[in-house]
């Protein structure tokens, strides 16, 4: 048995490829610096229908350490499930008397525009020519604008079914505050440093105003993203 493992260590020394120690292997340099822009599709959690959902992000990301970097940015994300027409009242109104008795109970539009702006520490695990994989966390400060249209009651008659009267509910509100956002980053870079790949985040706020009012029943800003990001280093 001890001879077999011996040939078989010759075997593989022999069929080795030689390296040649005088052969200065090229060390692997890392660029510091990135600007990086992202696409994605958030996912509000206190939105009642998600609807023409999407986010825009672009950032800095300079790299301090092998592992380590810091990335100021910029973050717009918005859901809107308003019809087209609210702001028609004519339109508006034949819209509702036209809705069946099923469809007045989930007659909820709601909407939000958030700006956010912040700072991200990424860790890499994995960092080199092709491939980089972070977790990361921000936090910083955001604005948003936020609404939420309801029915308060309604009254049809049956048969034939006909909508007589209805009221409505109508909340607006602006919040700011602090947010914390975690995420994980994964890119592909191509031979001439362009780069691009997937951030998936959740993004979670802290109000900075009284939020169990009835003034306060928009949207809250809360929401998970995926996002497709593209970037170039320098």
């Amino acid at each position: 048995m001890k001879k077999l493992l011996i040939i078989l260590s010759s075997c593989i020394y022999i069929l080795s490829p030689a390296q040649d120690s005088s052969v200065i292997q090229p060390k692997q340099n890392f660029e510091k610096n990135a600007l990086l822009v992202s696409l994605g599709k958030p996912l509000f959690t206190d939105a009642y229908l998600k609807k023409r959902n999407i986010s825009l992000s672009m950032s800095y990301q300079y790299r301090f350490m092998k592992s380590f970097s810091l990335e100021p940015f910029y973050l717009y994300a918005q859901n809107n499930s308003y019809p087209s027409f609210f702001g028609d009242e004519v339109k508006l109104d034949m819209f509702i008397r036209s809705m069946d008795e099923i469809d007045l109970f989930h007659a909820w539009w709601d909407e939000v525009y958030k700006h956010s702006m912040g700072i991200r520490l990424h860790f890499s695990f994995i960092h080199n020519p092709r491939w980089y994989f972070s977790f990361n966390f921000a936090t910083g400060f955001y604005f948003s604008l936020s609404s939420l249209h309801s029915l308060s009651f309604f009254e049809y008659t049956f048969p034939p079914y006909q909508v007589t009267n209805y009221g409505t509910n109508y909340y607006k509100r602006w919040n700011k505050g602090l947010f914390i956002m975690p995420g994980l980053l994964l890119n592909y870079s191509t031979k001439k440093l362009y780069f691009f790949g997937l951030h998936l985040t959740g993004y979670f706020f802290n109000d900075t105003n009284e939020i169990w009012l009835p003034e306060d029943m928009p949207v809250f800003p809360n929401h998970w993203n995926a996002s497709i990001v593209f970037g170039k280093a320098f």
